[in-house]
C-alpha cells in the first residue's frame, strides 16, 4: 500500500496504513500538500504494534473490568466475536485470544456493530 495523494486527509492515509498492517508486515504512509508538504514513511507491523500497545492494554483492562462488573470469569464466556476495523489488528486479536483461548472468531468487520444495534433496538433494548 503506497500512495502520495493530495485530495485525501492525513488521517485517511494513516487509517489505510492501519488497515494494511492488519494483514501485511509493512505499509507506507504518503501525504502531500503542494507545494510545501510532501512525505512518505514506511511503517512495519512491529513498530505499529509498539505504537498501539498502550491502547491494547487499555482494551484488555476494559474487558477484564466488564467481566468483573458482570460477576463473570473469562472461562464462562462461550464465544467472543471480534467486530470493527481495529479488531483486525493482530496485537488486539492476540490479546482477546489470550483471555478467551479457542473461543474468539471474526465477525463481519464493518457491519456487525450496526446489525447488532439494529437488532437490540428492534428487541426494545436500550443502546444509550
Amino acid at each position: 500500500m503506497s500512495a502520495t495523494i493530495c485530495d485525501h486527509s492525513l488521517f485517511e492515509r494513516i487509517d489505510e496504513a492501519k488497515i494494511a498492517l492488519s494483514s501485511a508486515e509493512e505499509a507506507s504512509i504518503g501525504f502531500e500538500v503542494p507545494p510545501h508538504v510532501s512525505f512518505s514513511e514506511q511503517l512495519d507491523r512491529g513498530s505499529f504494534e509498539t505504537i498501539v500497545e498502550a491502547r491494547v492494554e487499555t482494551a484488555r483492562a476494559l474487558v477484564v473490568g466488564a467481566l468483573a462488573s458482570a460477576g463473570m470469569e473469562a472461562e464462562g464466556i462461550e464465544r467472543v466475536v471480534r467486530v470493527g476495523g481495529s479488531s483486525r489488528i493482530p496485537a488486539f486479536a492476540l490479546m482477546l485470544d489470550s483471555l478467551f483461548p479457542g473461543r474468539v472468531s471474526e465477525g463481519e468487520v464493518f457491519t456487525s456493530i450496526s446489525s447488532g444495534l439494529i437488532g437490540a433496538h428492534e428487541a426494545g433494548l436500550s443502546t444509550a
